[in-house]
């Protein structure tokens, strides 16, 4: 399995893993800081990942929540 971009603004490493009683799929995922990634970005990848998945990486989102000084989408 895999996502492949035609802009490359995000990177991906998705594995499927099949377990009783169902599929889940689980990612790291980068995003350059370069790209001003929206949520149809993030939508149009998920919807890639199938029903169940985890997903974590670096998605360079500011947050004060998470200690940062800005919010950023």
């Amino acid at each position: 399995m895999s996502y492949q971009s035609t802009k490359k603004t995000l990177q991906a490493t998705p594995v499927r893993v099949r377990t009783l009683p169902y599929e889940l799929t689980v990612t790291a995922v980068y995003s350059p800081l370069k790209y001003n990634l929206k949520k149809d970005h993030y939508d149009l990848f998920f919807s890639t990942l199938g029903p169940r998945f985890i997903a974590g990486g670096d998605y360079n989102s500011k947050y004060t929540v998470w200690g940062s000084r800005i919010t950023t989408t």
